[in-house]
């Protein structure tokens, strides 16, 4: 896979081939000061052994072959998984180690700004300071939940006709769509009654935006809020 992710040809070659291909490969780097950086995404997802594989390939050797960075980023059970005694040599390795902290109520207001800014929209017309507070209240600082809960009360807003983005759909979206308390918390879903079909045939866990069916036909209506699907505000930003 490292091979193959620098362009390094893998066609028919062994286990040892590949070895020799990968060690050259950074011998020749080393030699033009070039760094060799590995990035793991999700590496709490990986095995001990793989993990343990990866140290290896990309450590110092006495024969001058200078190794590889390796950068792993993932959730807070990463450190538990590092902690492994078989991982002790990777531990060893490790120079920084940087949380990513929720945003804070005005870094959130700052990554939304943002956001509509490259979108073409106006976030002081859009966006008033209530329902800036009720995002940072709801996502509780988080950007994935954050750019979720953006994206679905702007379309919401924008199908019902208004100008602006309250706090009251938003507080509406998280509560009803994401099933979210205030502080980015779900809340906890009530049991099924045992007898109501209906209610054992449900599905809580698939939101539906049932509010969000046609905008009103008064042509005296204010316009919309241009974000939402024309602007796509927020969708590409995963952490």
């Amino acid at each position: 896979l490292l091979l193959a992710e620098f362009g390094l040809g893998t066609a028919r070659a062994g286990r040892v081939e590949r070895l020799q291909t990968w060690r050259q490969f950074l011998s020749e780097m080393g030699a033009t000061e070039s760094r060799v950086l590995v990035i793991v995404e999700h590496a709490e997802e990986l095995p001990v052994a793989v993990l343990r594989t990866l140290e290896s390939l990309t450590a110092a050797d006495p024969n001058g072959c200078p190794g590889a960075n390796v950068v792993l980023t993932g959730q807070p059970s990463l450190h538990a998984l590092l902690a492994a005694p078989a991982l002790q040599a990777l531990r060893q390795r490790v120079r920084l180690r940087q949380p990513l902290e929720p945003l804070t109520s005005a870094e959130t207001a700052q990554y939304v700004g943002y956001r509509l800014e490259r979108a073409g929209g106006a976030p002081a017309e859009l966006l008033p300071p209530a329902a800036l507070d009720a995002l940072h209240t709801y996502s509780a600082g988080v950007p994935r939940v954050l750019n979720n809960l953006c994206e679905s009360a702007l379309t919401l807003a924008a199908a019902r006709g208004e100008a602006q983005l309250a706090p009251e759909v938003i507080e509406h979206v998280a509560v009803e769509l994401f099933g979210l308390a205030p502080g980015g918390v779900p809340e906890a879903a009530a049991a099924p009654d045992a007898d109501d079909p209906l209610a054992a045939a449900a599905e809580p866990d698939v939101p539906v935006l049932t509010d969000a069916i046609e905008a009103p036909n008064d042509a005296s209506a204010p316009p919309p809020l241009q974000a939402a699907a024309d602007l796509a505000l927020l969708h590409d930003v995963r952490l």
